[in-house]
């Protein structure tokens, strides 16, 4: 079978701009199984490489490639689908680790742009069977394809615990500030430490997406997790079986978890042992590189014909409209702050209102 020539486009290189699942499978997919790729750059030239393990790939600005042809053009992140249909090629998909458009306030126009990618005649290429359900639902006629991360390591035991001593918490990168006013509402012993591999649990409350890899980096490494409820977790994390479930914006009810956790060592180990066992299901990182080679030869093999010139027109101008709005709200805000900085000033004895945000 002829190699798989495949264009992923991202806006960069550092480690916010491909999904760090995705970047795991770039050495395998060149080494193992031949693919051609080429990394196209749609933001951010000159780069170096912040992860080696994409260094294997070609990089090319993303209008040096509008004379090549690929099997399939593959976005990394919704900034990125603005130019992957100017990308010639038998299949344009978008790899989707999470909703991107859940990472955004409601009041920030970016939410907007981020929300469209999905409107877009794409395949799609999702990281969890919950993306792939979501996405099955909003666009029953595109291709849907799951390629979970595959795990390296899972089957250790989790740290022994220590006899009297604090409950190791490691915090989540998503929600730290929110994790972090959990633990101080702790009462029992804690400790905060700075390696997933040192931890008894990982605590991660925010309501994105994002928790659900702190939850899969947590049980792949022997410790239990409490994370904030959202639907999407039911497939990973089930309540007092391998993880707990605190409610959303309930900073007591989550300490409550931590402080029992740190109460009863038994309940403890028995959360640690299910989220091993949870994680020994999931496949190796091989087996997660053949599966995604195995969906990329599928989309080659099954060319959807030439694209369109309006989705590029359509993400173009919803960028560009949530960039003026962006501006026009912070031009906003800062006209509001020097209005009340010269009202303090001129009456600086009267009591202030509360500062307005800018924000609901």
């Amino acid at each position: 079978m002829a190699a798989v020539k495949v264009c992923l486009l991202t806006t960069g290189l550092g480690r916010s701009d491909v999904p760090l699942a995705l970047v795991d499978h770039v050495p395998r997919l060149i080494a193992a199984h031949g693919v051609e790729l080429t990394v196209a750059l749609t933001e951010r030239a000159g780069q170096d490489f912040e992860d080696q393990r994409l260094a294997g790939a070609a990089v090319a600005e993303v209008d040096d490639l509008l004379d090549e042809r690929f099997d399939v053009a593959l976005a990394a992140s919704w900034r990125a689908c603005v130019h992957v249909f100017r990308v010639s090629a038998g299949s344009h998909a978008l790899y989707v680790a999470d909703f991107e458009h859940h990472r955004y306030a409601s009041w920030e126009p970016e939410r907007i742009a981020a929300a469209l990618v999905y409107d877009l005649p794409l395949d799609f290429i999702c990281e969890a069977r919950w993306i792939a359900a979501s996405l099955g639902e909003l666009r029953p006629e595109a291709r849907c394809a799951l390629a979970m991360p595959g795990v390296d390591g899972a089957g250790l035991p989790p740290p022994a615990p220590r006899p009297g001593g604090p409950l190791r918490v490691f915090v989540g990168a998503d929600g730290a500030e929110v994790s972090g006013a959990v633990l101080e509402a702790m009462t029992e012993p804690h400790e905060l430490v700075a390696d997933v591999d040192d931890a008894d649990v990982v605590a991660s409350l925010a309501q994105s997406d994002g928790v659900v890899n702190a939850a899969r980096e947590a049980f792949r490494r022997g410790a239990t997790c409490v994370v904030a409820r959202l639907e999407r977790h039911e497939e990973l994390v089930r309540h007092r079986w391998n993880g707990l479930v605190a409610d959303p914006d309930d900073v007591r009810g989550a300490a409550r978890w931590l402080d029992l956790l740190a109460r009863d060592h038994a309940l403890l180990r028995t959360l640690q042992t299910n989220a091993l066992e949870t994680a020994r299901g999931w496949p190796d990182k091989e087996a997660a590189a053949a599966a995604l080679h195995a969906t990329l030869a599928g989309f080659a093999s099954e060319p959807r014909g030439p694209g369109s010139e309006w989705p590029m027109r359509l993400m173009g101008d919803a960028i560009a409209h949530a960039t003026t709005l962006r501006g026009e709200v912070e031009a906003r805000d800062e006209a509001i702050r020097r209005l009340e900085a010269e009202l303090a000033a001129a009456s600086p004895d009267k009591p202030r209102r509360a500062r307005w945000r800018g924000r609901p």
